[in-house]
């Protein structure tokens, strides 16, 4: 056999190597490309809570949690599939009133933290939501988006976009009082940011940005600790 053929047998086995690493290489720069995280401390609790979105033929949202300065990864929820995308994403972040609990509020769960055991639970039962304020009952009794209007002027429900112009930032010092959870504080929500080609009542585009929206540059969403256990 001769050199040349010799080395077109050599090729014919490499490049199909090859050509799967190129499309390995192609595949994960894409799902990083459509992979999106913030992350906002949490204190007195001395811990870190990223949200993280990836879009790829779906799209799907986790938390994860880890001690501030730790190289190490702490307690971590599933990926949760948004069925309804992206109209179903968001995550609202409260405390009680010694920081020794936080609830997440999806959607589809009721992700509770203990900061004390770093433990991540996951809830899928209306029992497990704290207990609503007055105004928190009502708004849960009705349906009717006119009674809800009438009870909660420019109430806003979790599962919407965020707006350009709504700041990003930490989670404020002094957060400030549930208007739907007793014996709660309202700290931010996490958000899929309206698409530049979308506008207010469109509801158009999946997006590509996230962003932590601290109390007091939104209103705090109506409900969202009561997960629809999708």
């Amino acid at each position: 056999m001769t050199a040349a053929g010799r080395r077109r047998i050599r090729w014919g086995r490499v490049m199909p190597v090859l050509v799967l690493l190129l499309i390995g290489a192609a595949y994960a720069g894409w799902r990083v490309f459509l992979t999106r995280s913030v992350t906002i401390r949490l204190e007195p609790a001395g811990y870190e809570l990223t949200y993280t979105m990836a879009w790829d033929t779906s799209m799907r949202e986790r938390v994860t949690l880890s001690k501030v300065g730790s190289p190490f990864q702490g307690a971590s929820s599933e990926w949760i599939e948004l069925w309804k995308r992206p109209y179903d994403s968001g995550l609202s972040v409260y405390r009680n009133q010694d920081g020794s609990r936080y609830y997440l509020g999806t959607v589809y769960k009721l992700l509770i933290f203990e900061p004390a055991s770093g433990s991540l639970s996951s809830h899928c039962n209306p029992d497990a939501a704290p207990a609503r304020t007055d105004l928190g009952a009502q708004l849960e009794f009705y349906n009717s988006h006119e009674v809800r209007e009438s009870l909660d002027p420019g109430g806003r429900d979790l599962f919407e976009y965020i707006e350009e112009d709504q700041v990003s930032g930490a989670v404020p010092d002094d957060p400030p009082e549930s208007r739907y959870f007793t014996g709660l504080q309202y700290l931010g929500r996490f958000g899929l940011v309206r698409p530049p080609k979308s506008w207010p009542g469109s509801g158009a585009g999946r997006g590509d940005e996230i962003r932590f929206v601290p109390a007091g540059h939104a209103p705090e969403p109506q409900g969202s600790l009561v997960s629809r256990c999708g």
